[in-house]
């Protein structure tokens, strides 16, 4: 294995151990193996996104035994993980991330806001992305971009009021036009969280609250790859 290793790189392939073969040649090949994705994904994530400060956790290589590598990742200074996904294609590797969605969650949520603002005033929206997807989807896609994306990128959207939640057809039919497809909790946080700028710290302990979809219908038209 090559010994000329980063500090970084040197950290993440602490997972490669002698524990995963008995046979030092298959170990051998299975460290240089993960070296090469890990590199790989390395790669990618700085081309992707140039100029971006991200920390890395954990890497969990392709192997024979699983369909997917992992490389943990997040943004300096957030406590939210994302994911570099590593699969083989052919005689290479393939990289997809989760990453953009903490990158376009802003203006994703702003525009959600405005639709859902005109059925249940002072709503605050958090939206998570669950879809890992290639270099088409960056920091720079555009909201429309993301809601035309075919196949349809999965994301969850915590919806923070002050009021009794309530859903209508409207604000469905609303959601469904512009796109905003997937999965919806609504909690009436009250006045002090509202007030305090962060309704969503303690959003793990949401309970009593209201859950609804926005599906994607089979005669909607298909949109942007």
């Amino acid at each position: 294995m090559n010994r000329n290793l980063s500090n970084l790189e040197h950290r993440l392939l602490q997972s490669v151990s002698a524990e995963e073969t008995g046979n030092h040649e298959e170990l051998f090949q299975y460290q240089e193996e993960a070296m090469k994705q890990l590199r790989g994904a390395l790669s990618y994530m700085k081309s992707k996104y140039s100029g971006t400060e991200i920390e890395y956790i954990l890497f969990e290589p392709l192997t024979k035994m699983t369909d997917k590598g992992i490389l943990a990742c997040t943004l300096k200074g957030s406590d939210e993980a994302a994911r570099v996904i590593i699969r083989r294609k052919e005689d290479s590797y393939l990289y997809t991330d989760t990453l953009y969605g903490l990158l376009v969650r802003e203006k994703y949520d702003a525009e959600l806001e405005k639709i859902i603002s005109a059925f249940m005033p002072e709503v605050r929206a958090y939206t998570s992305f669950y879809t890992a997807a290639g270099e088409n989807v960056n920091r720079d896609t555009s909201v429309a971009q993301l809601n035309s994306h075919l196949p349809v990128l999965s994301r969850h959207t915590d919806l923070a009021v002050c009021c009794e939640p309530h859903v209508s057809e409207g604000m469905i039919g609303k959601l469904r036009d512009g796109s905003f497809y997937g999965s919806y909790t609504v909690c009436n946080v009250g006045r002090e969280a509202m007030d305090a700028g962060n309704p969503f710290e303690n959003r793990a302990e949401w309970y009593g609250c209201l859950t609804f979809n926005v599906f994607r219908t089979p005669g909607e038209s298909r949109g942007a790859e």
